[in-house]
């Protein structure tokens, strides 16, 4: 059985992945919650289906003045007949 290697430096390429990046307060639920539905509601829209599980990206950096800036995406892996 082949193994796999996990490495912090590791990245990963996704195809037919639709991705959000969420631009306002991150620790907003409601903008959070409703991402997700716009995104849900464009997939069953264009007739498409979502396999997996919703896949959520968050980075920090620090701006200029010196404040913590939070970067959140997330994605959904579509499936394409």
């Amino acid at each position: 059985m082949k193994k796999l290697d996990f490495s912090e430096r590791k990245a990963f390429t996704l195809k037919n992945v639709i991705a959000y990046k969420l631009t306002s307060n991150i620790n907003n639920e409601d903008d959070f919650n409703n991402s997700i539905e716009k995104i849900e509601t464009y997939i069953r829209r264009k007739g498409l289906r979502h396999v997996g599980p919703l896949i959520q990206y968050v980075k920090q950096s620090i701006n200029e003045n010196g404040e913590v800036v939070l970067m959140r995406k997330i994605c959904y892996h579509l499936f394409m007949e």
